[in-house]
């Protein structure tokens, strides 16, 4: 099964998929944004979210 447009290979490449793997400055030389979060990125900021979620209410 062919990688879907924005599909990021964490495991060996670190790239994302847009019809070939490629880094982020090349993504976001041809797209003119950032390629999506990663799940470690994606992750960090659901963290980040609890956290402060947390404080509001204490």
């Amino acid at each position: 099964m062919a990688p879907e447009h924005g599909e990021f290979d964490s495991q060996s490449q670190k790239k994302w998929f847009c019809g070939y793997w490629m880094m982020q400055e090349e993504w976001e030389d041809i797209h003119d944004y950032a390629p999506p979060n990663t799940g470690a990125a994606a992750a960090t900021a659901e963290e980040d979210e609890e956290e402060e979620q947390e404080g509001e209410e204490g």
